[in-house]
């Protein structure tokens, strides 16, 4: 009799908070409209997801070829709690000095197609590929970083050991010295 109602399945994208101005942000904010995500903001019914913490740093990965990573990604897969200084590479070109003085931490480097995933329009390196850089990143490695390798790279310590005897010998070791220390020598994972 009645025609079946068809739905449309539309990916609903947060709103950029970014975008307004500083006044109306922090307006809102004072209203509880809106809510304090990592170093930016999101609105309060938003739910705090990967999409709606990658929107928050809109302000920082403006542009296609801007990538977060390293405890930046982890933050927007949930691995952490705060994010910290955002952390943003950038494939090919320079950095622009407006960059630079925007509050995050800029890199040039490559990164694979495949490393990339695309949340609400902007790129985060894949869960995997952020353990892989937090093991071979040279420094700090306390309680927050195992923390979030153990959380990125659940059930795929040996695709991690398989890179890591695929990579330069000196870095092979500082990821297989980490990953003895969170793991056990060469034991699976439970």
């Amino acid at each position: 009799m009645y025609p079946t109602p068809t739905f449309k399945t539309r990916k609903s994208v947060p709103p950029r908070i970014a975008d307004w101005p500083i006044a109306q942000q922090y307006a809102e904010r004072l209203r509880g409209t809106v809510v304090a995500c990592g170093p930016g903001f999101r609105l309060a019914s938003w739910p705090d997801v990967p999409a709606t913490r990658i929107t928050a740093l809109s302000r920082w990965l403006i542009s296609p070829r801007y990538i977060a990573v390293h405890m930046t990604a982890a933050w927007i897969w949930g691995a952490c709690y705060q994010p910290g200084e955002p952390t943003v590479l950038t494939r090919g070109g320079r950095i622009s000095s407006g960059r630079e003085r925007s509050g995050a931490t800029y890199r040039i480097g490559r990164i694979a197609e495949s490393e990339i995933h695309t949340l609400a329009g902007f790129s985060v390196s894949t869960p995997l590929r952020t353990a892989y850089d937090l093991l071979r990143t040279q420094g700090r490695f306390d309680t927050r970083e195992r923390a979030a390798v153990r959380l990125l790279a659940f059930g795929r310590l040996e695709e991690l050991r398989a890179r890591a005897s695929r990579c330069s010998p000196s870095e092979g070791k500082l990821i297989r010295t980490r990953l003895e220390a969170l793991y056990g020598a060469a034991r699976p994972l439970p």
